[in-house]
């Protein structure tokens, strides 16, 4: 990993900057440099997990970046992911807000916050992030899959979600990130009868049968991509593109990426959104 001693001359380096730089900037980024060093002494004095301390260096180098240029929103926002890559709570809500005061995207903040608070597995304070997303931009995929992973984990395992299921549900179905009304069967058998079914109806036009048989799939096995590759082509042909487009990037989360149908998908989804420019 680059860090910021590899881009100075050791021996002379104090003298090299501060021609450079000037002695104030030379200080700021003496004490990035100190500060950040701490950082990855605590994190090696943790553990020897070889992923931490990449990122422990990652920070001291942002630092040093950011000791250069304290303008730049984007330097905030990086020293955020890394931070929340540590797991530092403190940190990710301080870098990110400092990069919305600099002119940072507020919904990149709110995407951030959402993802650290989901892996910490504190899915109220993740969905209300994720909401505040979607309130500004309807169609985030990555929002709307973050929230469909979450109510399937709740139908699973009852997460005691505050927040009103149903109405929430509701707005995924009308995106085409289809949920079911309950828990999943997990029969995985009839999940793929189900989805032949629903190929069967699609080859013969019938496309409202289709998707009612996809959907009878989700309810048995949410999980099989197969299902919402054929949402996306039944909405499609119901001129529903909203829906499809949901299906299609539910269809891209869930699917092996050696999967052949996965760039043809990937290509739709991008020739959607040129034509909607």
């Amino acid at each position: 990993m680059f860090s910021f001693f590899h881009s100075v001359d050791r021996t002379n380096g104090g003298r090299f900057l501060a021609q450079r730089c000037g002695a104030r900037v030379l200080v700021a980024l003496l004490a990035a440099v100190l500060v950040s060093a701490c950082g990855v002494a605590q994190v090696s004095a943790q553990d020897d997990d070889p992923e931490r301390i990449k990122w422990a260096r990652q920070i001291g180098f942002l630092q040093g970046l950011l000791a250069k240029e304290p303008s730049l929103p984007n330097h905030y926002m990086r020293l955020a992911q890394a931070y929340a890559r540590l797991g530092m709570e403190e940190e990710v809500l301080r870098y990110s807000q400092e990069s919305v005061s600099r002119g940072g995207s507020a919904l990149a903040v709110d995407i951030l916050v959402g993802d650290f608070y989901s892996d910490q597995e504190r899915y109220d304070e993740a969905v209300g992030r994720y909401l505040r997303v979607l309130d500004v931009a309807p169609q985030q995929a990555h929002v709307l899959t973050q929230v469909w992973l979450i109510l399937q984990r709740d139908r699973l395992e009852t997460l005691g979600l505050r927040i009103r299921v149903e109405d929430l549900a509701a707005r995924m179905n009308n995106a085409g990130y289809y949920l079911s009304a309950g828990r999943p069967s997990g029969d995985r058998q009839s999940a793929r009868a189900r989805i032949a079914e629903g190929n069967r109806f699609l080859n013969g036009n019938d496309v409202r049968s289709a998707v009612q048989a996809y959907k009878r799939a989700a309810d048995d096995d949410p999980w099989n991509a197969d299902i919402y590759r054929g949402l996306g082509v039944a909405y499609a042909r119901q001129s529903d593109y909203v829906r499809a487009i949901g299906a299609y990037h539910l269809y891209l989360a869930l699917a092996s990426p050696g999967t052949p149908d996965v760039p043809k998908v990937r290509q739709i989804i991008i020739d959607y959104y040129r034509r909607a420019r």
